[in-house]
């Protein structure tokens, strides 16, 4: 009899990228995303997957929101 495997849910998939669920923007680069892409996309108006750190130090990225946003940005153009 085959052994039986268990489907990975789609949602932990795709934070399986990212080691952690809340991430600096300089983190986020050491994975290979240019530094470049991810300023840009912390000025996005409106956006909700980033905010500032207490004192405005550094950018805190939520990586499970940021990957549904570029999906939804990739699938609009």
């Amino acid at each position: 009899m085959p052994a039986l495997t268990k489907a990975v849910p789609k949602e932990a998939a795709e934070t399986a990228k990212y080691p952690k669920p809340l991430m600096r923007i300089s983190e986020m680069v050491k994975l290979g995303i240019p530094r470049t892409e991810l300023e840009q996309a912390v000025h996005i108006p409106k956006q909700t997957f980033a905010r500032k750190s207490l004192g405005g130090g550094v950018w805190i990225i939520d990586t499970a929101a940021y990957e549904k946003e570029m999906q939804r940005r990739c699938k609009r153009t």
